[in-house]
C-alpha cells in the first residue's frame, strides 16, 4: 500500500498549496505570510535536499517565481557536487520562470561567500 502514496513531500506542498487557497493572506499580513511560505520552502528544500525529485523542485520553484518573480536565486551545492547537477538545477530553475540563478562559492580561508 505504501508504494501507491506519494512522497511526503508531494503530500507537504499539495496540503500548503490547499491551505492557501482556502485562506489567503491579505492585508498587512501578506508580507508576513510571504516570509513564512519562502522559510517553510527552504525548510523542505534543507530537509528534502539530497532526494528532491526534479518534478518536484519545478513545482516548488513555479510556485515561488508566482509568488514573487523579482526574487533572486541562487544556488549553494557543496564540493561533491558534480558540473552536470548544478547545470541541471539551473535549467530547472529557468523552467519554472527564472531569468537565471546566482552561484555562491567559497574561496579556501575565506570567511564569507561570494555570488558569481
Amino acid at each position: 500500500m505504501s508504494r501507491f502514496l506519494p512522497d511526503p513531500l508531494i503530500l507537504m506542498l499539495l496540503g500548503t498549496l490547499a491551505l492557501a487557497t482556502l485562506y489567503p493572506a491579505t492585508g498587512v499580513m501578506v508580507p508576513y505570510v510571504d516570509n513564512l511560505a519562502n522559510a517553510a520552502i527552504m525548510l523542505l528544500f534543507f530537509l528534502n535536499g539530497v532526494r528532491l525529485p526534479r518534478e518536484n523542485l519545478l513545482a516548488a520553484l513555479t510556485d515561488v517565481y508566482a509568488r514573487s518573480p523579482e526574487k533572486d536565486v541562487v544556488i549553494k551545492a557543496d564540493r561533491g557536487l558534480k558540473y552536470r547537477d548544478v547545470r541541471e538545477v539551473m535549467r530547472v530553475v529557468q523552467q519554472a520562470g527564472f531569468s537565471g540563478a546566482g552561484i555562491e562559492t567559497h574561496r579556501r580561508g575565506a570567511d564569507s561567500p561570494q555570488q558569481r
